[in-house]
């Protein structure tokens, strides 16, 4: 059974890589996958170099997340504000090239158009 600070190791490599955590792991510190197995499984307690590595890569990880959330929210208020664009059903276009007379190019169910 895993003591709660043990469980540390293990949900924050689960979040960052799930469903390979200590691949995840290793690959991040450049060490042995078995060794960081056993971290993440809680048979042995990770040295501190490797908490402070993963504290700033957590901490690093993170103020970019926040900057990325910061721009999808402008994107959706810009979107919001902006009006609705056409569907390819309601569209009216210049079929025959630029400067000629646009025509309607909506599909009415296979009716010719009433003049």
């Amino acid at each position: 059974m895993r003591r709660n600070r043990d469980a540390l190791i293990f949900h924050v490599s689960r979040h960052l890589w799930p469903s390979r955590e200590a691949a995840g792991l290793a690959s991040l510190l450049l060490c042995s996958k078995n060794t960081t197995r056993s971290w993440v499984e809680g048979r042995r307690r990770p040295p501190v170099w490797v908490l402070r590595a993963l504290a700033s890569y957590l901490q690093g990880h993170a103020k970019q997340l926040l900057s990325d959330a910061q721009y999808l929210e402008a994107e959706v208020v810009e979107r919001e504000r902006e009006p609705r664009r056409a569907r390819g059903f309601a569209q009216i276009w210049e079929r025959d090239g630029p400067g000629t007379v646009p025509r309607d190019a909506r599909w009415h169910s296979g009716r010719r158009k009433q003049n």
